[in-house]
């Protein structure tokens, strides 16, 4: 799995380079890498989801695992440029109101991550 991470100030914003699905195949090494964010005391993560194709309950287990730490730290996991797709699974699961989905990084409110990078 290929990734990305970046800073957008007080945050972690992992992206991938090229379309992916989070399966049971490789569920494993995303939880890996949302632990290793957190064990770097970095409690606020944005997953740009813009390249995700597809997600099974492996990879949606793996983002609550990673948000329940977050949230004990008083962090997040906020998801944004969410296709619609995987959109319609979130609300149908009702993921939606516990993990923040946002349009665009622009949209997160900047009390959520402090002051924009420039």
């Amino acid at each position: 799995m290929k990734f990305e991470i970046c800073s957008l100030a007080n945050a972690a914003v992992i992206t991938w380079p090229e379309k992916l699905s989070v399966t049971s195949e490789n569920a494993y090494e995303f939880r890996q890498l949302l632990k290793e964010i957190l064990a770097e005391r970095n409690y606020r993560i944005i997953i740009d989801a813009a390249n995700l194709e597809f997600i099974d309950s492996s990879g949606i287990s793996a983002i609550i695992s990673g948000l329940k730490t977050a949230m004990i730290h008083d962090g997040f996991i906020h998801l944004v440029h969410v296709p619609d797709s995987i959109l319609q699974v979130f609300e149908l699961i009702r993921l939606d109101k516990i993990i923040s989905i946002y349009e665009s990084l622009e949209k997160i409110p900047a009390t959520d991550i402090g002051e924009r990078a420039t």
